[in-house]
C-alpha cells in the first residue's frame, strides 16, 4: 500500500512549504523565532501531530470492535531533545537511543473520559502502541530518495 504527500516550497518563501495529499492541503512552516512566518506547524509537530491523531484513531477502531463506550479521547504528545556527552546517567534503553550525541525522547499522554474501567484503560494504553504510526516510528526504515533538475 502505496501512501503519498507532497511539498513545495515556492522559491519567493523562506520556510512555508505546501503540502498536498490527495484532496487536502496544509502548510508547513517554521516559527518566527526560527526564521518562518509561523503559517503552520513545523515539520516535527505535523510528525507528532500524525502519531496522535493515529493513535486517537487506533483506539477508536478498538472501541467500536469492542462495542466500549467512551466520551472523548485526548492524545498529548511532545518531543524533548537532549544532549548526551556520555558522562549522563542514562538507562540502557536510553543509551540504545543516542545518536549523534542527542537523545530525542518522544512522551505519548492519553486521557480516556467516559464511562470505562481500569482494565478497559489498560487495554487501551496498550492498543495505542499499535498504531501503524507509532510501529513505524519504532522500528528501522528503509528511506530512499532520487533528486532531480525540473
Amino acid at each position: 500500500m502505496s501512501q503519498s504527500v507532497v511539498g513545495i516550497l515556492d522559491g519567493k518563501n523562506k520556510f512555508r512549504t505546501e503540502l498536498k495529499s490527495g484532496h487536502h492541503y496544509l502548510i508547513s512552516d517554521e516559527p518566527v523565532e526560527s526564521g518562518g512566518n509561523d503559517e503552520g506547524p513545523n515539520p516535527i509537530l505535523m510528525t507528532l501531530g500524525g502519531l496522535a491523531a493515529c493513535i486517537a484513531m487506533t483506539i477508536r477502531l478498538y472501541t467500536d470492535r469492542k462495542e466500549w463506550k467512551f466520551d472523548r479521547i485526548k492524545v498529548e504528545v511532545d518531543t524533548t531533545v537532549q544532549r548526551v556527552s556520555g558522562d549522563e546517567d542514562l538507562t540502557e534503553e536510553e543509551r540504545n537511543y543516542v545518536v549523534e550525541g542527542r537523545l530525542r525522547v518522544i512522551n505519548k499522554s492519553i486521557t480516556v473520559y467516559g464511562n470505562l474501567n481500569e482494565g478497559q484503560i489498560q487495554k487501551i494504553g496498550e492498543i495505542a502502541n499499535k498504531c501503524p504510526v507509532n510501529r513505524m516510528m519504532n522500528r528501522n526504515v528503509l528511506m530512499k530518495q532520487s533528486i532531480k533538475k525540473g
